[in-house]
């Protein structure tokens, strides 16, 4: 769904400094999550329903090849609206802490 790559490039460009690294690394795991939540929402809103049902079945199979096959099928762009979202998710993260 999210290239975890990506998704540690984003999250690297964050200033934590001032964080301890028990701190930073929970924020990080926070972010992430978020972010992973942020992309299924924006996923589901572009599927059907009977796309969603689909969806839902295979994600809780954790079948991550079938997962990928399906949402290419579904989604072309999903490797965009994936960094798209994680980009939203830490200019939120990044304006709150301004």
């Amino acid at each position: 769904m999210i290239n975890l790559a990506d998704l540690k490039h984003v999250v690297a460009g964050l200033n934590l400094e001032g964080f301890t690294p028990r701190e930073q690394k929970e924020i990080i795991e926070r972010l992430e999550s978020t972010i992973v939540e942020s992309v299924t929402l924006a996923i589901v809103e572009k599927l059907s329903v009977d796309e969603r049902d689909e969806f839902f079945q295979i994600a809780e199979k954790h079948n991550t090849v079938k997962l990928n096959t399906f949402l290419k099928k579904h989604i072309p762009d999903i490797e965009a609206l994936s960094r798209k979202e994680a980009k939203n998710v830490i200019a939120e993260f990044n304006k709150l802490r301004s």
